[in-house]
């Protein structure tokens, strides 16, 4: 029961960087949350881009999906009845945005999602034609053939019909994929009253949006925040798992911090370069996992980046012992022994 077509954004990692540090953020939130509960990470993965920025998977299984928003809000209906609709295709228990400080999303999804859903309906009463069979161009009375295979916006009747037929455009093809949507659109209609029905009989005084879409509760201005509260997670996570590493601190967890953006980085850029269009750029938890409790002191020579965390710590700590011996000036820009 599929309506909106997965698609891939990711043109690089430069392209991604903010959404994959927001991406490693929730991800280490949730490894912390498991830790905690004493469960197992094996079940547990994230998929970057395909179904929205990024989304967490259980044995397979979308649990939410997430869409990453830096700047301005700017969603209108068919955005909204596509981000609805993809949480239930993919039956993902919610879907959240990620927003900035100054923005909020509106609770009208449900609401949009309906405006659409009537708007769909009306074009799917329309009579299938090609150009051909008409002798004007009030091509929008109809649902024309040869617009079907060309790119259309996400949740419109063309992009759909599109995805249904698997790029189809016979009038056979075209028809049985109308047919089959009508009636899809109803179970999604169905879907989506059982879960606002459940949702609202426990939350009475929630917004019905809540039952499928909310905000992110901690919000972001830029990926300066998102790398500050992601070491402090990293942090609860070594407690957590190895309550003796006193030598764990902001400058350690920060590494730790960099090794798994870096997974991030690698599992994209092949994903990128070996241009897998219809296969999902899958990381499981436990890579993430691995990379925070691996033992580098005792690794040493296994990894360069530590080599480099470790020259790069003697310099900051010769240079504070200097600025403590040497100089009393807190701004080194304006001094004028530099």
């Amino acid at each position: 029961m599929a309506l909106i077509a997965p698609i891939s954004a990711i043109n690089s990692w430069e392209g991604y960087k903010y959404q994959g540090n927001v991406a490693l953020y929730v991800t280490l939130s949730y490894i912390e949350k498991i830790l905690r509960k004493k469960k197992s990470l094996d079940e547990y993965d994230i998929q970057i881009e395909g179904e929205e920025d990024f989304a967490l998977l259980k044995n397979g299984q979308y649990k939410s999906l997430h869409q990453v928003k830096l700047g301005r809000i700017n969603l209108d209906e068919n955005d909204k009845f596509a981000f609805i609709t993809e949480i239930i295709q993919n039956g993902a228990e919610k879907g959240y945005f990620h927003v900035n400080s100054n923005e909020s999303i509106p609770c009208d999804f449900l609401e949009e999602w309906n405006s659409v859903l009537s708007k769909l309906n009306r074009e799917f009463q329309k009579k299938v034609v090609s150009k051909s069979d008409l002798s004007s161009d009030n091509y929008d009375d109809y649902i024309v053939l040869e617009y079907v295979t060309a790119n259309h916006k996400k949740a419109s009747k063309y992009s759909i019909i599109k995805y249904k037929t698997g790029r189809k455009k016979d009038r056979r093809a075209v028809e049985n994929a109308i047919e089959t949507i009508k009636i899809e659109l109803q179970q999604y209609v169905n879907e989506i009253d059982k879960r606002k029905q459940h949702y609202l009989a426990a939350n009475p005084d929630k917004a019905e949006d809540w039952c499928l879409v909310e905000e992110w509760p901690i919000k972001f201005d830029d990926i300066k925040e998102v790398k500050k509260q992601g070491v402090q997670t990293i942090k609860k996570i070594v407690t957590v798992v190895h309550p003796e590493w006193t030598f764990a601190d902001d400058k350690y967890c920060g590494f730790l911090y960099e090794q798994g953006l870096g997974l991030i980085e690698r599992y994209v850029t092949e994903f990128f370069i070996q241009n897998k269009k219809t296969d999902k750029c899958l990381i499981p938890f436990n890579g993430f996992y691995e990379l925070i409790v691996k033992d580098y002191y005792s690794n040493y020579d296994d990894s360069k980046e530590f080599k480099y965390f470790l020259v790069l710590k003697k310099i900051d700590e010769v240079f504070r012992k200097f600025r403590a011996d040497n100089c009393n000036h807190k701004d080194c820009e304006k001094c004028k022994k530099v």
